[in-house]
């Protein structure tokens, strides 16, 4: 088994990212604004998936062109203060 294998079976676990949406929507509910992190654009795309059940969610990623960089920014800028956000991005 590879580091990679390794990576992609953390990545799958369903129960593992259960948790990671749930502290997620407990930090919504304590007002707070959390950003999640990872390095995997699959694993990205499921969270923000999952999340978007929690409230608005806004994607950084690498490899986004200026055009899109400017869409995610004027969407994040939308959002109300008092409104509860989830930005999720990779690392990179």
């Amino acid at each position: 088994m590879t580091i990679r294998d390794l990576y992609s079976a953390i990545m799958k676990d369903t129960v593992r990212n259960e948790m990671i949406v749930q502290d997620v929507a407990a930090a919504i509910r304590a007002r707070r604004s959390p950003l999640v992190l990872t390095h995997r654009t699959e694993h990205l795309e499921s969270l923000a998936n999952d999340l978007r059940a929690v409230c608005e969610v806004v994607v950084l990623k690498g490899g986004m062109g200026k055009q899109q960089r400017l869409a995610a920014s004027n969407r994040l800028a939308l959002i109300p203060n008092d409104q509860p956000r989830i930005i999720v991005g990779t690392g990179s």
